[in-house]
């Protein structure tokens, strides 16, 4: 599997940052997925989640189905086009569990910093206990 470059984005490191600790705490990402966009991506009124950048399936556990996290670009509400380039937040899907992102130059703010370690923090245990839900729906 091949990792989807992400240096483009403007928050690249936060996205790295997710990225490590999901794979520190025995998550594998099993599939990246990139949205294509045929020509200049823009908002399109039928699309469920119109600024869909890239999606990452992941797993821990075998027995279970993977989770997907979903990458959501900031798009612009009078011109409806995507910014494909500076990501919004993640979310896992099917949930309303999502992570903010802010540009990475604010993280050089030491209290931003340690607000953004919290938040991926709380995301990490929402993730964690998807998995603890599913083990004792199993047990049951």
């Amino acid at each position: 599997m091949q990792k989807i470059e992400l240096t483009n984005t403007k928050q690249s490191k936060q996205i790295t940052n997710v990225r490590n600790r999901i794979e520190k705490q025995g998550w594998t990402i099993i599939n990246e997925v990139a949205r294509e966009f045929n020509g200049k991506p823009t908002w399109n009124i039928n699309d469920d989640i119109p600024n869909l950048i890239y999606s990452w399936s992941i797993q821990r556990n075998t027995i279970y189905q993977p989770i997907w996290i979903d990458f959501i670009a900031w798009y612009d509400y009078i011109t409806y086009e995507t910014h494909v380039k500076n990501c919004s937040h993640c979310m896992i899907r099917d949930t309303k569990i999502q992570l903010d992102f802010n540009k990475d130059k604010s993280l050089q703010n030491y209290t931003k910093k340690e607000a953004w370690k919290a938040k991926v923090t709380r995301f990490m245990n929402e993730l964690n206990k998807i998995e603890k839900e599913k083990e004792k729906e199993k047990e049951i």
